[in-house]
């Protein structure tokens, strides 16, 4: 976790400092050109090392202005000097500063506490507009995990209640009734992708690390074992470690986009198959070895047998593939062709008590639980996918279809409010949520609601076709050089990242929430902690953001007092994986979090380090409080 502490102030490099110092520049401060020669030493550092175009940065506290100042270049080709009051894209830092703000405002407005107001269901803030989505959605986890046949022709079901029974295709507990299974090392039912008999009856297991990471591509790791103890075996491969081997999928897909593994007895290939109806073959670890890429399939579409609602595909000892389907039917047919020589038929399931109600974990999502990341959600919405189940463009898909989408095809993790997992969606989908419950279009509501009473209109703007000239360019790094990214309008991610903001103004937006709200309420709008201090970053194509906000009378780890700051950082193109480690994490922006720290301790002396005195609040001049203005 990062935090504001005192650190060494670097004053080398003296170099870079003059080769930056054309197109450096401080816009306002109040501290001594001393400090601000310090300052300006380390953006231009910053910028040098990081091979940055142009950094800018703001700092207010208690609600006046202290600092701001820039480095580097927001338009190279028109030589163009960054400067803080130059708007560049802010990412999720759009969660913090304006959705999570206005779904506050929304709720208030509307006398509605954040923590018990429903998403879903007739109370719910949408009502039952997406029941049948959840119906859906909900009968993909439950009650079936997977379904494989064994070398003797006998079928075996893993269901989400952590039992397996024995039978046979049509009758999935005719031989054994369910019995308790154990999954995998640390995982769950849930996490299970995929499992699959080989010839020698040895078990396969498939699980996704979707529930444990915050990854937009959720590892695979294979283990082997029995069909009631998923990772007993172990052999020369290795494959029964704690972490289990890690799974190469063709490139586009995830463990997300799975729908049914089987492995043939005839040669113990591997087959995959995924909710865009298309199919791979190869080995436990690498799914497309054979295939080298995804081949078509197709199923009974026309009698419910839909290829997203599969839940399970097994091969048997003569290879033909059986697919198990959620309105309990199944087919049987080859590889590509799923019902090419038996068209769905009747399936008897088992009795199943204490299996999970996973279409009552919907209806107890709050509104509070999407800011908060708790609502069991998992990753971004998937707009190509999307558009390909209503038929479509992703252009012209619009955020109601990519929710209808992500409720249908996406598990949940668990229950809501007892795991969390980062989202975007789960913010993302906020324009739905304000839509769909006040009927205003989700930016005019921003602008009206929040952007336009903070006085900002105009400074805090939803990414647009073209750029003006308040915009500083945003950059990709190729090759060592940096080259301008295209221009495209946010539509369906702005809610989860898609605004612009100069630090000025990010800093001015900080200052309005702390003078209108509680830290407490402040926090729960979207925010994330550093043990005190409030902060939120943010990674997009063109840009990095961080916007930090710290208590009054709050001291650094070098024991000076750097309360009352709301400080503002950006960059104008994506850093936020130079570690090079591949993951997208963000984990490159802990130098972010430094450069904040050493600027804050270099101001610590300046400014009003007592808070004004708190006027009245906002409300909805109907009386109603949130009950998080009183903490």
């Amino acid at each position: 976790m990062k935090t504001l502490k005192a650190t060494p102030i670097a004053v080398a490099l003296a170099a870079a400092c003059a080769t930056l110092s054309a197109h450096a520049a401080t816009d306002y401060s109040i501290a001594p050109a001393s400090v601000n020669n310090q300052i300006q030493i380390l953006l231009n550092q910053a910028a040098a090392a990081r091979n940055l175009p142009g950094i800018s940065i703001a700092v207010s506290r208690h609600g006046e202005s202290v600092y701001a100042g820039a480095a580097g270049w927001a338009d190279i080709a028109n030589n163009v000097p960054m400067r803080s009051d130059l708007r560049s894209r802010i990412g999720s830092v759009s969660k913090a500063i304006v959705t999570g703000p206005s779904g506050y405002r929304m709720l208030e407005q509307a006398g509605r506490e954040p923590k018990q107001a429903l998403v879903y269901g007739p109370n719910g803030l949408l009502g039952t507009t997406y029941d049948a989505d959840i119906n859906e959605g909900a009968s993909t986890q439950a009650p079936i995990v997977e379904v494989d046949i064994s070398s003797t022709d006998k079928t075996t079901t893993w269901y989400q209640n952590g039992t397996v029974s024995v039978g046979a295709s049509n009758n999935l507990g005719q031989y054994e009734a369910p019995q308790p299974f154990k999954a995998p090392a640390t995982w769950l039912p849930i996490d299970i992708a995929g499992i699959a008999i080989a010839k020698n009856d040895t078990v396969y297991t498939w699980v996704q690390d979707a529930r444990k990471v915050s990854s937009g591509t959720p590892e695979v790791r294979v283990y082997k074992g029995t069909p009631t103890d998923l990772d007993s075996i172990t052999n020369p491969l290795n494959l029964s470690t704690a972490n289990g081997s890690k799974v190469s999928l063709p490139a586009g897909y995830s463990a997300l986009n799975i729908v049914g593994m089987a492995i043939a007895k005839s040669n113990d290939h591997v087959y995959t198959w995924f909710n865009d109806g298309r199919m791979a073959e190869g080995t436990s670890t690498d799914l497309d070895y054979y295939s080298n890429g995804t081949v078509s399939f197709t199923t009974a579409n026309q009698t419910g047998g839909k290829v997203r609602n599969i839940r399970g595909i097994g091969i048997a000892s003569n290879d033909r593939v059986y697919a198990w389907f959620g309105n309990n039917t199944a087919s049987s047919g080859w590889s590509r062709d799923l019902d090419a020589y038996i068209a769905p038929y009747a399936v008897q399931m088992p009795n199943q008590p204490g299996m999970p109600d996973f279409k009552a974990r919907y209806y107890t999502i709050t509104a509070q639980h999407l800011l908060d990341h708790q609502a069991a959600f998992t990753r971004s919405g998937d707009a190509d996918g999307a558009a390909a189940m209503f038929n479509t463009t992703t252009e012209l898909v619009d955020y109601a279809q990519i929710h209808r989408h992500f409720l249908r095809t996406r598990p949940m993790i668990g229950e809501p409010g007892k795991v969390s997992s980062y989202s975007n969606h789960g913010i993302g989908m906020w324009t739905v949520l304000v839509e769909g419950f006040t009927g205003i279009r989700f930016a005019d509501y921003m602008e009206g609601w929040l952007i336009s009473p903070m006085g900002l209109s105009g400074k805090i703007v939803p990414q647009g076709p073209t750029l003006d000239s308040q915009d500083a360019a945003g950059y990709a790094l190729s090759n060592g050089q940096m080259q301008p990214i295209t221009v495209e309008a946010s539509n369906t991610g702005l809610a989860a990242g898609g605004y612009r903001a100069s630090t000025q103004s990010m800093v001015k937006a900080m200052e309005w929430l702390t003078g209108n709200y509680s830290y407490t309420c402040i926090n729960e709008m979207g925010w994330g902690t550093e043990g005190a201090v409030l902060s939120h970053n943010g990674a997009i194509d063109g840009g990095n953001a961080l916007a930090t906000i710290v208590p009054a009378g709050f001291k650094n780890g070098g024991g000076r007092d750097v309360g009352g700051f709301r400080i503002a950082l950006s960059i104008n193109r994506d850093a936020s994986d130079d570690d090079n480690d591949g993951d997208g994490d963000q984990d490159g922006l802990g130098w972010m979090y430094e450069l904040r720290d050493d600027i804050a301790d270099l101001l610590s002396n300046y400014g009003p380090k007592t808070a004004p005195v708190q006027g009245p609040v906002i409300g909805s001049g109907g009386g109603f409080k949130l009950a998080c203005q009183s903490k």
